[in-house]
């Protein structure tokens, strides 16, 4: 069941400082070699690989570009890099894989379609990382920090370490084909997770695209590779061909550590402490500790003032982290004081969850389910498990009946009550069949609580016996894909407490005589699939 999401965050934010930690401590203890460095930093070398940093910025959306220039010919390749960088802060929210879907909302609201958006965004992360795979094996032999141990990669035949680099492009590239021109095989799978091409390339033209796309992250991780080197001549290090390799293979190695370990928000701290590691014995530790950090900065304030420069005036801002849901959460606050244990089951933690993304989700779920509704003047709707009834604050007061369901209703009433809405009559679980007429519904709405239920059939089929001709039954719950509970570990909430998960939901829903009618997949289809939102018809 849910934990108390404050320690879990802080728990990942501070997983990543402890290791940044070891980078600050080993400058701490050599301190008296260090002041020296940092005094005599070299400021047109740092204003050089701040602008090379900067160029580097504007290389690494290409793949990106590449991919849904494919399908808009007319979207600007300025427009994504302005969704590249907006989306990109996200990383820096705890457990790091909100860049993920804030990128795949910015997309949807360009007005691509979900096929698209999961293309795009396997398709340039597969890239960036073949190109910082291919940068890191070929100035392997360049980092004498492998040699730590009975086995380095400066002991490595020459042939072994091409191997190396070949395996890492050709694995890169052929993976990029198959996705831009699918077999039947891999078309079927990638038609299962919606990822499919609705257009596949001919071979020429996906090979082009490919070696395209390679070609341009590798660029990009050169330039970030050259920044770094530069911010090592800055601080008065020996230049040579030979470090500015090894410079650029360490960031290269380094940027993808930090990518995979999830736990550490915009890998902070894995990739400083894997520079000093990698390029440990090339350099100076009295050199590398204050590159490593000074490198952190520049990415990092490069980022933030390409947020800024890309989300002022007239150029959208980022607008998915507005929950766009009216309720009081002060109100909900209180009300979670009162009872922790009744307000976890009713979400409230989500509500009133610190990660922006979390809450844009729990409010996009509620407008995706609203909009499904048949809202005509004088309709009825009925919200099994209202919860705290915020969903009726969504909805006019226009004289229409609205009707809440649940267990314990005085989260509802204090919510109701404090927003003034008293067109909202609550019935407790165990008595609303006999106080609701049969076929009197036009709405009945079940949002994430259909997977807590033990009894589903039969809920269902009094759902139907209440539902009019013409009703409408919306339901959300939750996928329970690898996704969803990597999502949930990362977000602060633990345990496994649903009976079932919207698949599941779905079967016993269409088994009990309802038809499919809508679907929406947030927040976004396939393995990024956590919930779904349907609605259903009862079968004539």
């Amino acid at each position: 069941m849910p934990v108390d999401k404050r320690w879990s965050a802080r728990l990942q934010v501070l997983f990543g400082l402890v290791i940044l930690g070891f980078v600050i401590y080993g400058a701490a203890q050599q301190w008296s070699q260090v002041q020296p460095v940092l005094a005599g930093l070299r400021w047109g070398w740092m204003a050089a690989a701040v602008l090379v940093q900067m160029l580097c910025f504007f290389v690494l959306p290409l793949p990106l570009w590449l991919w849904l220039h494919r399908y808009s010919k007319n979207f600007p390749f300025w427009e994504a890099v302005r969704v590249f960088f907006l989306s990109q802060l996200a990383k820096y929210l705890p457990g790091s894989i909100w860049a993920f879907p804030a990128k795949g909302l910015l997309l949807r609201q360009q007005g691509f379609s979900i096929k698209v958006v999961g293309g795009a965004i396997l398709y340039e992360t597969l890239a960036l990382c073949t190109g910082a795979l291919a940068l890191g094996c070929l100035g392997a032999s360049q980092l004498p920090s492998f040699e730590m141990g009975t086995l380095g990669a400066g002991q490595l035949p020459a042939l072994s370490l091409g191997w190396m680099i070949a395996a890492g492009v050709v694995a890169g590239w052929v993976g990029l084909v198959l996705l831009l021109r699918p077999p039947a095989l891999l078309g079927r799978l990638l038609a299962r997770w919606q990822f499919q091409n609705t257009e596949p390339l001919a071979f020429g033209a996906a090979l082009r695209i490919s070696t395209l796309a390679i070609a341009a992250a590798t660029a990009a991780w050169v330039l970030a590779g050259l920044s770094f080197y530069l911010i090592l001549l800055a601080l008065r290090t020996a230049p040579g061909a030979g470090v500015a390799l090894a410079a650029m293979a360490a960031f290269s190695i380094s940027w993808l550590l930090g990518f995979v370990v999830f736990l550490s928000p915009g890998g902070i701290g894995v990739r400083e402490a894997s520079l000093v590691f990698l390029a440990g014995h090339a350099l100076a530790a009295p050199v590398l500790y204050p590159a490593a950090i000074l490198s952190r900065l520049a990415w990092s304030l490069g980022e933030l003032m390409l947020y800024f420069l890309f989300s002022g005036p007239g150029k959208g801002r980022l607008t998915m982290f507005d929950s766009k849901i009216t309720y009081d959460a002060e109100r909900l606050k209180s009300l979670y004081a009162k009872s922790q244990e009744t307000l976890l089951e009713m979400a409230a933690p989500s509500y009133l969850h610190s990660n922006p993304l979390i809450r844009w989700i729990v409010g996009r779920r509620m407008r995706e389910a609203i909009s499904f509704l048949n809202l005509a003047p004088g309709a009825s709707l009925l919200d099994f498990g209202c919860g705290a009834g915020i969903l009726f604050l969504q909805l006019p007061q226009d004289g229409r009946a609205y009707i809440g369901v649940d267990l314990e209703l005085w989260p509802a009433e204090g919510m109701l009550a404090h927003h003034k809405r008293a067109d909202v009559k609550l019935y407790d679980s165990q008595t609303w069949t006999s106080q609701v007429e049969d076929q009197s519904l036009d709405n009945i709405t079940a949002l994430e609580v259909l997977e807590h239920v033990s009894d589903l059939p039969s809920l269902l089929t009094l759902f139907r016996q209440k539902l009019a001709p013409n009703g409408r039954l919306v339901v959300s719950g939750p996928t329970e894909n690898k996704v969803y509970k990597l999502a949930r570990r990362v977000s602060g909430f633990s345990g496994d407490y649903h009976v079932r998960d919207i698949f599941e939901i779905r079967k016993a829903i269409e088994a009990a005589g309802f038809v499919l009618e809508q679907r929406s997949q947030l927040p976004l289809p396939g393995p990024l699939c956590l919930f779904s939102v349907e609605r259903y018809r009862p079968q004539d």
